[in-house]
């Protein structure tokens, strides 16, 4: 069994991951926070080493669908940009 603490901290960081996620508008970044989150959970009805395993896959997967996001918005932020320094520019020519 968790120490009492311990699970009080887990509980409160699954919230705040509900709450982060419920903010993403990426889906892959969505079903990572939710598959963390079951994992959380698994881990507070026991302490088991393969759960703690699985759920630190569970963080990697998360951080990866986060830097893919975050790689995906600055590309869609640099066309942006740059296409409207296209256009600015063929107006002012």
């Amino acid at each position: 069994m968790l120490d009492p603490l311990i699970a009080a901290e887990i509980q409160a960081l699954r919230l705040k991951l509900q709450l982060f996620a419920s903010r993403q508008t990426d889906a892959t970044v969505r079903s990572q926070c939710l598959a963390v989150d079951t994992r959380l959970a698994e881990v507070l009805e026991g302490d088991d080493p393969i759960l703690r395993q699985i759920l630190a896959n569970s963080v990697e997967q998360l951080e990866e669908a986060l830097r893919w996001a975050a790689r995906s918005r600055i590309e869609k932020a640099t066309f942006h940009f740059l296409t409207g320094l296209r256009r600015l520019g063929s107006l002012s020519a």
